[in-house]
């Protein structure tokens, strides 16, 4: 299923069933790992370890994740160059169920995500609102403009609401740098940017 499935089972196992960390934790992870480069999975797989072990574990974790797959697929890559050849229906069946698989997985995640993270009518309809206008245009300025669209729609619409965020720290037991290290790592990404 891909990065979006790994996401779901991420959800399953370290929020639902463990409890490393809140919804509201993952959603901020998740949303971080939509705004960089590169695979979010392999993103919030590195941060789900940060928090639980500081910066060894983010490692531990980014090479247990990536390892077993790589190790994988080159090999079953390599058998398939070797062994297969085209016209397998077979495979094709089995490659589209598992594909049926994943998106079963992402729909049920994504479901108890919003379900847990969206508690009010005005944050299910701006989700709902986003994630349509982020599917249909997917153009560079489309996230940009929905995030500073739902900030100042929340902004307004919400101002008279306390909101409380008890559980924002709920699970989290490391955040891997100092603030100074934070800022010098910010510094040095900025500097080769």
């Amino acid at each position: 299923g891909g990065p979006a499935a790994h996401v779901a089972m991420f959800q399953k196992l370290f929020v639902e069933k463990l409890r490393w960390a809140s919804y509201t934790v993952f959603a901020e992870l998740l949303m971080l790992g939509q705004c960089m480069p590169g695979p979010t999975s392999t993103q919030m797989g590195f941060a789900l370890g940060v928090l639980k072990k500081g910066l060894p574990g983010g490692l531990a974790s980014g090479v247990l994740f990536q390892g077993p797959g790589f190790l994988i697929l080159s090999v079953l890559g390599w058998a398939a160059a070797r062994v297969l050849s085209e016209g397998i229906g077979w495979l094709n069946g089995l490659v589209a169920g598992l594909a049926a698989a994943g998106i079963a997985l992402v729909a049920s995640a994504a479901q108890a995500l919003v379900r847990n993270v969206c508690k009010r009518r005005t944050t299910l309809v701006l989700a709902t609102a986003a994630a349509v206008v982020a599917f249909y245009y997917p153009k560079p300025w489309t996230f940009p403009a929905l995030i500073v669209a739902g900030g100042v729609i929340t902004a307004v619409l919400m101002r008279k609401e306390t909101v409380k965020v008890a559980d924002i720290s709920a699970g989290v037991e490391k955040l891997g740098f100092s603030k100074a290290g934070g800022a010098a790592l910010a510094a040095l990404w900025i500097a080769v940017l």
